[in-house]
């Protein structure tokens, strides 16, 4: 996709977040948000949304020196994730349907997303996990295709999102490993903190390498721009039977690939994306992908 203006917000807003993230004062604030808003006035409106905000971030990054703002968050929603992943289980093999309810609540690790507070509250979450569970609903439902492809293939590539979510990626590979056991998987993070996104740190730190090959996709934007990546990853994506994306910055980066082997799994988060896909705002999403024209 390329940068749309409904996207401009998003730019500024993370600027914002940082500000209060980092307690900076109103003055710095300000001059933050003209650095965000004369960085966006120059920008180069063809690339893509992703690649436009790796730009925005290094310039906040730059400002408040500090590569990576959101690491305690990060590692904060890793480790509770992570403490309770056997809950988690529980409550996806409480009923049958598994392939559909661990792909599910893949998806729905996606809700987990930088708030106004670094709060987290164990038994609401997973209370909303779990009436989330107990009705699946998908917005664009690929489910059956997708469970097609695994079944044949040899080789998958799953390219991950944010913190704390991917917790549930590793249960869900963990399945896809008990189900299709002739599926060699690697999974892939940025190459650089951005964001939420993960990196091979945040891999490790709740042990995906058991379960899967890692590997660093080599980009420095929230969504896997293909011409930002490295050769190492490359390869290995070009190579795939498979392809798996997590987020919704992996569909905006990818969705104009015209490649059957790419199935996104997501929650739609914003109008534009919504207009996009032609269904509403906060629908969960398994759509192999195609090319797109608005059905609104």
């Amino acid at each position: 996709m390329k940068f749309n203006y409904d996207c401009l917000h998003c730019h500024i807003n993370q600027g914002l977040k940082v500000a209060k993230w980092t307690n900076l004062n109103t003055t710095s604030t300000e001059d933050l948000l003209r650095s965000i808003l004369s960085h966006l006035s120059k920008a180069d409106f063809t690339l893509q949304n992703p690649e436009i905000m790796s730009q925005t971030w290094q310039l906040i990054t730059g400002y408040i020196d500090d590569p990576d703002p959101y690491k305690a968050f990060k590692e904060d929603y890793n480790h509770m994730l992570h403490s309770i992943s056997d809950q988690l289980k529980k409550e996806i093999l409480s009923q049958d349907l598994y392939f559909r309810r661990f792909m599910y609540a893949a998806i729905l690790g996606n809700i987990i997303d930088l708030g106004p507070s670094h709060e987290f509250e164990t038994d609401n979450w997973l209370k909303r996990f779990k009436e989330e569970l107990g009705h699946i609903k998908l917005g664009e439902d690929d489910s059956a295709p997708l469970f097609h492809e695994l079944s044949k293939a040899k080789t998958l590539l799953y390219v991950g999102d944010n913190c704390g979510e991917i917790v549930l990626d590793r249960i869900f590979i963990e399945y896809l490993k008990h189900q299709f056991q002739d599926l060699t998987i690697t999974y892939a993070t940025r190459g650089l903190p951005i964001l939420n996104d993960i990196t091979l740190k945040d891999a490790q730190d709740i042990g995906m390498e058991k379960v899967a090959n890692l590997i660093s996709s080599g980009v420095d934007t929230p969504g896997l721009i293909l011409n930002h990546a490295s050769e190492d990853f490359l390869s290995v994506y070009h190579q795939a039977d498979l392809i798996i994306a997590k987020g919704q910055g992996n569909y905006e980066a990818l969705s104009d690939q015209e490649d059957p082997r790419i199935f996104h799994l997501f929650m739609v988060k914003c109008p534009l994306i919504a207009r996009e896909t032609g269904v509403p705002n906060l629908s969960k999403m398994c759509y192999r992908q195609k090319k797109l024209s608005p059905k609104d």
